[in-house]
């Protein structure tokens, strides 16, 4: 990872999370959806547009109860936020994009769910473990049990995608519906995963006439 980057991220997440204490002590964990949703919007709207994918960011799937924020300060705060991950490895923007909805969440619910999120190096770790171990990534199928926001699936994506690059080959993107499972209890964080998966897949799809996997 870049260092710089990451330092400049987090100081910029202290300042979201310290801006936000007035909204969570009235709303809770909308904050952190709402929080995060307009970051993840950013987020999108940025790389998409460096991927010429002219179609909009997945719906998250469930009634999402958004709040108003009608602080102009705050909202470009988040917009910072999101050039800055934008900026960062698909394995570190995940990492990044989960931390700021973990430190938004009320600190009951982060221990209730023993809310954990894989660093990317670990993340890292943990593929090459596979691979040392004879994995074949043109053919594995991945099933991480408790994806948080990603990383260990993006890892793996990442492994798959250098397999078939070595074999002069562009990697399906129905690898993502047919090889490539997470689960997550948390519905929002589920949402999160999906969506940096679906950017970090963008640059594989042909035109913006391709339909990413459901």
């Amino acid at each position: 990872g870049n260092p710089g980057l990451s330092q400049s991220v987090a100081t910029l997440r202290t300042e979201i999370v310290r801006a936000t204490r007035p909204y969570r002590r009235k709303h809770g964990e909308r904050v952190a959806q709402s929080v995060v949703h307009m970051a993840l919007h950013e987020l999108w709207e940025t790389k998409s547009q460096e991927a010429n994918w002219g179609k909009s960011i997945r719906s998250p799937g469930f009634a999402l109860e958004a709040l108003e924020i009608d602080d102009d300060g705050l909202s470009d705060q988040i917009a910072d936020y999101a050039t800055l991950v934008a900026k960062a490895s698909p394995l570190q923007a995940s990492y990044e994009i989960g931390l700021l909805y973990a430190c938004l969440l009320p600190k009951a619910m982060r221990s209730d769910a023993g809310m954990y999120f894989t660093p990317p190096a670990l993340a890292k770790c943990l593929v090459n473990m596979a691979t040392n171990a004879g994995t074949n990534w043109t053919t594995a199928r991945v099933l991480e049990p408790s994806c948080g926001p990603g990383t260990v699936l993006l890892a793996a994506l990442s492994q798959m995608v250098e397999a078939y690059a070595m074999n002069g080959e562009r990697p399906p993107l129905e690898i993502l519906q047919d090889r490539l499972v997470g689960q997550e209890k948390d519905p929002f964080c589920a949402w999160i995963a999906q969506v940096l998966v679906d950017l970090a897949v963008l640059p594989m799809a042909r035109s913006g006439s391709e339909e990413l996997p459901a």
